[in-house]
């Protein structure tokens, strides 16, 4: 009968030491728990402003230039490219624009606003010329008609052999 109570005192007292060991354990899984919960709010309310932040800052602006072959400026003899500009957004953000106007601002430009209506391709315009601005104003015309002003690197972006800041345009 002794050597039942001493079992019986062990084994309680056996699952005491376990219930305090897993009592621990859910303790710390708990608080990595409450960590994560409170990262993922954090990130929940980042994406909340990405959302809802200012468009200028989900644009990434996009550039390609791509030789017309046996086509020369008859004026210079510089070789001619088509060039193409557009921006990236993020698809739900598309909807939101109206259109983009791109302001070449430079002497040489026979057409010096463009404007991009179409946000499958990214709000794309495209000039034949033989060189690149180092900054086209972008004037993104919201779906409320109100206005964000981007300044779009061209010449940081595509790759041209002709020189910087110079550019010709064709009339369109």
């Amino acid at each position: 009968m002794f050597a039942g109570i001493v079992m019986v005192a062990f084994s309680i007292g056996y699952s005491l030491v376990k219930l305090q060991e897993l009592r621990a354990e859910i303790g710390q899984k708990m608080e990595v728990s409450a960590g994560l919960e409170s990262e993922i709010r954090m990130l929940d309310e980042r994406i909340d402003q990405i959302r809802n932040g200012p468009i200028t800052e989900l644009i990434t602006p996009r550039a390609a230039a791509v030789e017309v072959e046996g086509l020369r400026d008859w004026i210079t003899g510089r070789q001619l490219y088509n060039i193409m500009l557009w921006v990236e957004m993020p698809y739900y953000r598309r909807s939101g624009i109206r259109y983009i106007n791109y302001n070449f601002d430079h002497p040489s430009k026979l057409m010096r606003d463009r404007q991009g209506r179409v946000a499958s391709n990214g709000f794309a315009v495209s000039y034949l010329g033989w060189g690149c601005l180092e900054v086209v104003e972008l004037t993104i015309v919201q779906a409320d008609r109100s206005e964000a002003v981007y300044h779009f690197p061209l010449c940081d972006i595509v790759e041209m052999p002709e020189q910087k800041g110079e550019v010709m345009l064709e009339k369109k």
